[in-house]
């Protein structure tokens, strides 16, 4: 992204009442447990590290959608 990265734009999007719970998933070619925890501490639900499968993603989003739901997260 050329003005900001994924965690600034989360960290803002988290400020807003109206998005404050919207589901958000990382998905980066930083692998490392370091960048997972960042992305988790900016406000993303999961990091996910590239490559993946397509249908692991679909799993992924599928359970988050449920839990953000139900209240779970």
């Amino acid at each position: 992204m050329p003005l900001i990265d994924g965690l600034e734009l989360i960290r803002s999007l988290r400020q807003r009442p109206d998005l404050r719970n919207v589901p958000a998933i990382a998905l980066s070619a930083y692998a490392s447990e370091n960048d997972a925890q960042a992305a988790i501490i900016a406000g993303f639900d999961l990091h996910l590290a590239k490559p993946l499968e397509p249908s692991e993603l679909a799993i992924l989003v599928g359970d988050l959608l449920r839990s953000k739901s139900s209240g779970k997260t």
